[in-house]
């Protein structure tokens, strides 16, 4: 078995486990390499710093979320439209007017269309 494999299974399972749960060509190598002997040695050792950070807990600064909000959407800019009072004079006396053609045409044609059924 060459190094390389057994560093790769060691990289994978990096936990603290003992040689008897690998596989048999493993702990061979194992037992006469003293280069893999130390690389499972720092693995061990980094994974036992990893297990414990763990258990330290990290306060984020309160204005964390508001700077990274801050950094991901664009500033806002707020536009206030205001129409003038004779715009909106005109405006809604145009749409007024505009109900009115459309109700009197509605009205027309059925006044129109009861008359031609009666005559005929």
């Amino acid at each position: 078995m060459l190094c390389d494999d057994v560093l790769l299974h060691l990289a994978q399972t990096p936990d603290e486990a003992s040689n008897d749960f690998l596989p048999l060509p493993i702990r061979h190598h194992l037992a006469t390499c003293l280069s893999c002997q130390a690389e499972q040695v720092h693995y061990r050792r980094v994974h036992r710093e990893l297990q414990s950070l763990k258990t330290i807990t990290v306060l984020p600064d309160e204005r964390l979320l508001d700077d990274i909000l801050d950094s991901v959407r664009p500033p806002a800019t707020v536009i206030q439209l205001r129409p003038s009072r004779r715009r909106a004079y005109v405006s809604g006396i145009a749409a007024a007017a505009t109900a009115g053609a459309a109700g009197a045409i509605v009205l027309v044609s059925k006044l129109s269309s009861k008359g031609q059924r009666l005559a005929g």
